[in-house]
């Protein structure tokens, strides 16, 4: 098995894949090469640097900007989540975001804890995400990206989002009015108009990474646990993916996977006090503000891992019994829904098996 581990993006990313006894060395120059493409994305798609290509086009709203094919297939995959949710999944939060006090990379806001230094966001709680999931192995250890079709479960909830008042008394939402050219490959925001590719830009940018990775043998990318699992022959025992509690303590279990994308979501860890008020990143589009949510974290196994991150998000949003009822009636999604007390819930059969730890299941598998 080969594996690489750095920080980037905000948190640690993971590349894993186990060669083809004759593709070694070249599973090693493509693990190289994806290093260097993720480096290369996170200088274009950070909101946080105000030289990346993400910051120049939001600085640009209202004019036609031509963009890199990195971002705009995120862009691209981001208008079309929005869509497919209804606007519960909304990439055009950047301004509730600083509103809320989320105006710098959450390691500098930490730091900026740690030695008192004063700013918006004000008091920070929990740490750094990026070891929530693990992906096991045996020893239990032109760019073409992913997208997301629409989900009638959400869309029969959706209701009207932030963004300019319309005829009817439902406001156009800023997303729709993103305008994107295939062609040219740009992109024009409306005049006061942001994006936020966080969440989404990683999970698009592990599943790019993953089908290159898979060329060579089994192969895994986590991005701060935006997971992309190559798919498994017939023979090959699961992908086993640890699931860490929220509150801390124990993992909660474990979920086997055949391949696709796992995500997590949550509200306890990236936390700060501003305004006197308790604040997190997750924005509900329909209010602008931090979300008010029944759970603590919501793990989602789907097809991509793109999917996986924006479903994690709209699934928050939902509460809990909406939530369950929305993955019971997609049967490509799996999810364990985690409430601030009490036990986990695992929703879902045919993406993902689950078992919590502690009891008995699976022994020691290793993935060539």
């Amino acid at each position: 098995m080969l594996s690489q581990s750095f920080p980037a993006f905000g948190t640690d990313v993971t590349l894993q894949v186990w060669p083809r006894p004759p593709a070694r060395t070249r599973a090693e120059a493509a693990l190289c090469r994806a290093i260097a493409f993720l480096r290369r994305a996170e200088r274009r798609l950070s909101r946080f640097d105000p030289g990346s290509e993400l910051s120049r086009l939001n600085h640009a709203a209202g004019r036609p900007v031509r963009v890199s094919p990195v971002t705009f297939g995120v862009i691209e995959a981001a208008v079309t989540a929005a869509r497919a949710t209804g606007g519960l999944f909304d990439p055009t939060v950047y301004h509730a975001l600083l509103a809320a006090g989320y105006d710098r990379d959450f390691r500098s806001l930490l730091d900026a804890q740690a030695s008192g230094e004063s700013n918006d966001a004000g008091k920070l709680s929990g740490d750094l995400p990026g070891r929530r999931r693990r992906a096991r192995n045996g020893s239990r250890q032109k760019v073409a990206g992913s997208s997301v079709t629409p989900i009638p479960a959400l869309l029969a909830g959706a209701s009207c989002q932030m963004g300019k008042e319309g005829a009817a008394g439902c406001r156009t939402p800023d997303y729709e009015r993103v305008q994107l050219e295939p062609q040219t490959r740009t992109v024009m925001l409306p005049a006061g108009v942001a994006l936020d590719l966080g969440g989404i830009a990683k999970g698009w940018l592990a599943d790019v990474v993953v089908r290159r990775l898979a060329r060579h043998g089994p192969a895994l990318a986590d991005l701060g646990g935006d997971i992309a699992l190559s798919p498994l022959a017939a023979s090959v025992p699961d992908w086993e993916i640890e699931v860490d509690s929220p509150r801390g303590g124990p993992a909660l279990g474990l979920l086997g996977v055949r391949g696709g994308g796992v995500a997590t979501s949550g509200v306890t860890r990236r936390r700060w006090q501003s305004g006197g008020q308790a604040r997190h990143h997750l924005i509900d589009p329909r209010t602008g503000a931090p979300a008010a949510v029944d759970l603590a974290a919501v793990t989602v196994v789907a097809p991509s891992a793109t999917t996986a991150e924006v479903v994690t998000k709209v699934l928050l949003l939902l509460g809990r019994e909406r939530a369950r009822q929305t993955v019971v009636l997609t049967p490509a999604l799996a999810a364990v829904l985690v409430p601030p007390a009490g036990p986990p819930a695992f929703v879902g059969t045919a993406a993902a098996g689950w078992r919590l730890m502690g009891t008995q299941g699976r022994g020691h598998h290793d993935r060539t």
